[in-house]
């Protein structure tokens, strides 16, 4: 009994932050910036010229929370596979 207690207890706390593991490379339709997604918790944003931008980001349930210096910026996981964003809806490219 312990044993199924121990394993349930596992598995509810496993749904509670899914944690880095995003892959793919999103383009925000609004803005045009290009978002890739690196498995192991970070992102690089390409924007206006080309300049780009590493962030750390973190999964939570259906919110992704990208760390940048000005703050916390939070998508939201769409039923799509897409993001809603600040920036529009991220699309998945690739």
């Amino acid at each position: 009994m312990r044993t199924l207690y121990t394993l349930g207890l596992a598995f509810l706390l496993a749904g509670c932050d899914s944690g880095p593991g995003i892959e793919g490379t999103y383009v925000a339709d609004q803005s045009g910036f290009e978002f890739i997604f690196d498995g192991d918790g970070t992102v690089r944003m390409i924007g206006f010229f080309d300049q780009a931008v590493d962030f750390d980001y973190e999964v939570a349930d259906n919110e992704i929370k990208l760390v940048t210096p000005e703050g916390r910026v939070v998508l939201t996981r769409l039923e799509n596979g897409n993001f809603d964003s600040p920036w529009g809806e991220m699309v998945r490219q690739r």
